[in-house]
């Protein structure tokens, strides 16, 4: 027989009376863990707020008479570029990131030789990872799988067609996207993801950038004039924008930079009347000009290399006295030590010498084509490319010149002379920091950098 137990009322009661009181414990412990999550939560989104913050950056045209087309933002740190349109302001996010050795993050650059963009990743270890592009309504372009190994790599994204496009790059790890504007002279090719296993170098090899506030080159379009602003900004500010027209005899129009109290303009000279082959030398007549590893007379053809399109035209010294646009010209000796000590004032003291300003060099290149990118920080937008130099190698009466230093130097001409034959080129360098001087025979050729005149 089956022995049944009977338990007190009271005890009964006392158990559902603690049962009450353990679930009112553990709803209230499950309130609490919510109240901590969602506090947790709400940390997390003012910590992004604080590091991602909204900035509104306003330009105003300091004359009345001019106003302001489009403003094309380049984001020089993370390579990406957007235009508006009609619009005096803009809406600025800005991320100050710490990156070390280890982090992994997507790096668009221009891939002028490809005519491309191109996609540098750091990656922690070898894995796969899928990467897409989208136009800018949600269609997917391009999408594919890649093993990619441990450190650098780097793809190269054509597309057939102008315009902004979003690129997305998904690992186990993590998830990284970026935006970028194709300019025309980039399109007409076909659809392609390319993976190159190339070393692109640490990322601490930029360290001393990343830490700082990334960095913006703000081109501002009234009609035929452009005016460009480098800043790093971290507050919301409004820029009073000068605007001086600098238009060659073929009809370019080149952005301008202020620089102290001197405005340069902020590409090298590309005017191209005609085009000289590596035979022709003049020290004492106009008109040679020369385009990077092209030994021919056809303009047209000349035009369209990388090299010309990228650095422009390398001319002797008596043609670049005479192709500045109108209201430019080119600097004369203590024009180019201005711009030099303004940068030693603004960022040194620096060591100098007689010929050279130590450290000044850092702070006029460009970050792209150099050799050696370690020493790069374009913030005040004078955007110095390597174009290398036409040169006869101190022979006087030489028959030919040659190409040298692509990459490697850039190099402009001056106002100054020191001999009959003999005239002062400025010049940077991809190995060091420096800004230096030194005298050329004026059939050589060199860029062409002007400076406005004094009103």
């Amino acid at each position: 027989m089956r022995e049944i137990s009977f338990i007190p009322l009271h005890f009964s009661l006392n158990c559902m009376k603690y049962r009450a009181e353990l679930h009112k414990i553990y709803s209230f412990q499950k309130f609490t863990n919510m109240k901590r999550y969602f506090c947790l939560i709400l940390v997390m989104q003012i910590w992004a707020v604080t590091l991602a913050q909204e900035l509104k950056l306003n330009f105003v045209p300091v004359s009345p008479e001019n106003t302001i087309d489009s403003i094309m933002v380049v984001n020089v740190t993370r390579s990406e570029v957007n235009i508006l349109y009609n619009t005096n302001s803009i809406n600025l996010t800005t991320a100050i990131t710490d990156f070390t050795e280890n982090s992994e993050y997507i790096r668009l650059f221009s891939d002028h030789l490809n005519h491309g963009i191109g996609l540098a990743f750091h990656s922690k270890y070898e894995k796969t990872v899928n990467l897409a592009v989208y136009d800018l309504s949600g269609r997917k372009i391009l999408y594919g799988n890649y093993s990619v190994k441990r450190g650098e790599n780097q793809f190269i994204i054509s597309l057939s067609k102008p315009g902004l496009y979003i690129v997305s790059l998904l690992s186990d790890s993590f998830m990284d996207s970026r935006k970028f504007f194709l300019s025309e002279n980039f399109s007409n090719r076909a659809n392609e993801l390319v993976y190159e296993e190339i070393q692109l170098g640490s990322l601490t090899e930029k360290s001393s950038v990343n830490e700082e506030a990334d960095l913006y080159h703000f081109y501002v379009y009234s009609g035929d004039m452009i005016t460009k602003i480098a800043d790093r900004p971290t507050v919301a500010k409004t820029y009073d924008v000068e605007f001086y027209k600098c238009q060659d005899a073929a009809g370019n129009n080149y952005p301008v930079v202020k620089i102290g109290e001197q405005w340069w303009m902020a590409k090298n000279l590309h005017y191209l009347p005609h085009v000289n082959k590596t035979s022709d030398l003049s020290i004492k007549e106009s008109g040679y000009c020369y385009v990077y590893d092209y030994n021919g007379y056809g303009v047209n053809l000349a035009m369209q290399t990388e090299y010309y399109q990228i650095y422009g035209v390398l001319y002797n010294w008596l043609t670049a006295q005479e192709y500045c646009p109108n209201g430019w010209h080119i600097p004369d000796k203590e024009e180019w030590m201005n711009l030099a000590i303004y940068i030693n004032d603004q960022k040194g003291p620096f060591e100098t010498s007689e010929f050279t300003w130590l450290g000044v060099g850092e702070y006029l290149k460009s970050g792209e084509h150099w050799t050696n990118k370690q020493n790069c920080d374009d913030i005040y937008g004078f955007s110095a490319l390597p174009g290398g130099t036409f040169t006869t190698s101190g022979k006087q009466f030489a028959e030919e010149g040659e190409f040298k230093l692509i990459e490697e130097v850039a190099s402009w001409w001056s106002t100054h002379t020191w001999e009959m034959h003999v005239a002062t080129s400025f010049f940077l360098e991809s190995d060091n920091n420096n800004f230096s001087f030194s005298y050329n025979h004026r059939h050589d050729g060199k860029s062409v950098r002007c400076v406005k005149d004094y009103e």
